[in-house]
């Protein structure tokens, strides 16, 4: 007979990866490459991929020790408005100033940021100490809506934009915007409003570029559902309440439904091989986000191509519940 005591452990415990980024140490997949690399031990020795842990045990994390607590830490997300002259890092070898720097203390993990943005560009920035909402929130799968204003020095015909609407190349690349348009005029600088699903490297840079044309201001103002405050002065940060932080999860979490939800009609004949190709393609390409599987109707895999002709089946992924929770 197992005793209660162990059953109670064994539910209790939880991946490595996965309690770290709750508390806010990294991604999981961040978290993965530090027990790959041995980064990551107990008090008996180095830990592996896929190890776990329970309340009161100690981890040590690149050196530093941590106990392993029942709590979870709420999660808190930041907004700042960065200046110019800011480094998106942690660290920074030539003692630049740092978004860190300009950030609060937190006493239980640490400030993970959205994304990056450029040394000379400004606006908005996101911090949180969950890191598995930062995952989510930067994941190419999400496509998490981003506003940037920006300045371009020169005359902008409806040609230029239709380019940079449809496409341009940059270094074996293809560069888009989802949407833009000219704001306001002043002198010879244009000002237009940009709206991107991905976060690449200098991507309004270098799509202006290709056109030739050079931005001379950039500022981001929306990321997700948060906008940057027009009395929120640059330098300065404000900590979003819970309702704020309760839509970004509903944000990411609106994202994983509609990539993986299926519906598959059972039809007999060969002109329905597409749905299986498209559940095929789904499956193989579940992203690391502890999906949940619905089955409506309570089939099974191999019951699938005994379904009756006509019947509807919908499937869909979906995150952990306890994930959603605040």
């Amino acid at each position: 007979m197992v005793a209660l005591s162990s059953l109670r452990i064994d539910y209790m415990s939880e991946r490595i990866q996965k309690y770290l980024a709750s508390k806010g140490f990294g991604s999981r997949r961040q978290i993965e490459r530090w027990l790959i690399d041995g980064k990551i031990r107990t008090i008996h020795g180095i830990c592996q991929l896929g190890d776990r842990v329970s309340p009161k045990d100690i981890l040590f994390v690149h050196g530093k020790k941590i106990e392993v607590d029942e709590r979870k830490s709420p999660t808190r997300v930041l907004l700042y408005h960065k200046k110019s002259g800011e480094i998106s890092t942690h660290r920074d070898p030539q003692n630049r100033p740092t978004l860190i720097q300009a950030s609060p203390e937190i006493k239980d993990g640490r400030w993970i940021a959205v994304g990056r943005l450029d040394i000379n560009t400004t606006g908005l920035i996101l911090f949180s100490n969950d890191g598995e909402l930062v995952h989510r929130l930067m994941h190419p799968s999400s496509s998490i809506r981003r506003v940037y204003l920006c300045r371009v020095w020169g005359d902008v015909n409806q040609h230029v934009l239709e380019r940079l609407r449809k496409g341009v190349i940059s270094k074996n690349e293809i560069l888009k915007f989802d949407e833009i348009e000219c704001r306001r005029k002043k002198g010879a600088n244009r000002w237009f409003r940009i709206v991107l699903s991905r976060g690449r490297n200098r991507e309004i840079h270098r799509a202006w570029k290709a056109v030739g044309y050079r931005v001379s201001r950039l500022k981001r103002i929306q990321y997700g559902t948060v906008s940057l405050p027009s009395d929120l002065k640059p330098g300065a940060w404000l900590e979003l309440a819970s309702y704020d932080v309760r839509q970004l999860r509903q944000l990411v979490n609106h994202s994983v439904r509609w990539r993986y939800k299926i519906c598959l009609n059972f039809l007999q004949g060969p002109n329905h091989l597409w749905t299986w190709l498209c559940f095929l393609w789904s499956v193989t390409n579940i992203e690391n986000s502890s999906p949940t599987v619905m089955m409506r109707n309570h089939l099974t895999l191999p019951n699938w191509h005994s379904a009756a002709a006509g019947q509807n089946f919908s499937c869909e992924l979906l995150p952990d519940r306890a994930w959603l929770q605040d």
